[in-house]
């Protein structure tokens, strides 16, 4: 029997199973760094290594997809993955434990890719749902992926590195074996001497888009960065309230990706759900700043993934009719963008924290509302539904 009909749940199932072996390691992070007898500031260093392997892997592997396939190059950034939790769990010293992170976050640019893959199973008409459904297996993997790693939690990265290379395999072998190659309108080989960042069509389009992820990752970094600090200093939330937090906006992000996004989609088209999407994170990431309320929080904060939920599929979609044949490349270059962005966002957070608690939401919303601009004016002539 053919897989083709199943070749989105496949995807889908190998976006989950990639975040979830992401994910398995990250609450044990500050005690494996403890471990090698280093502060914990070296774990900005092993996140940073994470946004310096998904920049160069986007960019490298999204063009490569498109050139020679995406099963073939999703089974690569696979393994690649897969060798570099093995590095991880067997690594002596600090810097083989940086190299496997920087592996495994090289093979990372799986994602972007699957989201290649989506778009070319997909419609014009379906197309920005199911991209809508990778983001919600990036949460729920997101989700999975930190509680199975407490359960398994040990000062040894032994242990966790094995298990995250175990799930990794098994998404490779049903990369390998069971996802479907979809023939498509890939780059012919007289093109690959393109430039990484060059596009055929639509280059302005293409670039505001680069833009607006930039913009979104910059924002919601600054968040990530100082969510956890401004609820203890403000409303002195204990780490299991904080983790209540987190929580809300993950099954919010899921229920909203997996189940709403497609009915937004039928009375707003990309442009709008885009514009649609800064506009709610502007207002929320303002309230949030100012907001004295303890009750308040658990209002404002479930309107950060819907801003975001709405964003991402969207950018996916037009990138998808934009791009073309280069499609791979730009959602590639897209995760490059956003790596880049959750860079220089906590360094901008913590300045701006120091001066005031409050500031780097405001700063965000500020960015969020620029992008808005730009999207509004760039976006002008963009698909209609």
């Amino acid at each position: 029997m053919s897989l083709k009909k199943f070749a989105l749940p496949i995807i889908l199932l190998t976006v989950l199973l990639d975040i979830i072996g992401l994910g398995i390691i990250i609450p044990s992070l500050p005690s494996i760094i403890r471990g090698f007898g280093l502060s914990e500031n070296w774990v900005g260093f092993v996140f940073a290594s994470f946004s310096i392997g998904m920049f160069l892997g986007g960019i490298v592997f999204g063009r490569l997809s498109d050139v020679y396939g995406r099963k073939n190059i999703l089974a690569i950034t696979s393994f690649i993955n897969m060798l570099g939790y093995l590095v991880f769990a067997f690594s002596g010293n600090v810097y083989l434990f940086i190299l496997g992170r920087l592996l495994s976050w090289l093979g990372g640019a799986g994602m972007a890719i699957g989201q290649a893959y989506v778009a070319d199973i997909s419609t014009a008409e379906n197309r920005t749902k199911n991209l809508g459904l990778t983001g919600a297996m990036f949460w729920l993997g997101f989700t999975i992926g930190p509680v199975l790693g407490g359960l398994f939690s040990s000062n040894s990265h032994l242990g966790l590195g094995l298990i995250s290379a175990s799930i990794i395999f098994l998404n490779f072998l049903i990369i390998l074996f069971f996802l479907p190659n979809i023939p498509k309108k890939h780059l012919e080989s007289k093109d690959e001497a393109v430039f990484p960042l060059d596009f055929h069509h639509h280059k302005k389009q293409i670039y505001l888009l680069f833009s607006i992820a930039f913009i979104l990752s910059l924002g919601f970094s600054a968040m990530q960065t100082t969510f956890a600090l401004l609820l203890t200093d403000r409303f002195v939330f204990s780490e299991k309230m904080i983790g209540y937090c987190l929580g809300l906006i993950g099954v919010a992000s899921i229920i909203y990706q997996a189940f709403l996004v497609q009915h937004v989609r039928k009375w707003l088209d990309e442009k709008w759900m885009i514009l649609f999407g800064l506009a709610s994170l502007a207002i929320s990431f303002t309230l949030f700043a100012v907001n004295p309320y303890f009750l308040g929080i658990f209002i404002i904060i479930a309107f950060f993934p819907l801003g975001q939920g709405s964003i991402n599929p969207a950018v996916g979609s037009l990138h998808a009719h934009y791009a073309g044949k280069e499609v791979g490349k730009a959602l590639g270059t897209n995760a490059s963008m956003m790596s880049l962005g959750s860079i220089a966002g906590p360094f901008l957070a913590g300045y701006l924290y120091i001066l005031w608690n409050g500031a780097p939401y405001i700063a965000s919303s500020v960015f969020f509302i620029f992008a808005f601009i730009l999207a509004f004016w760039g976006l002008r002539k963009t698909m209609k539904k």
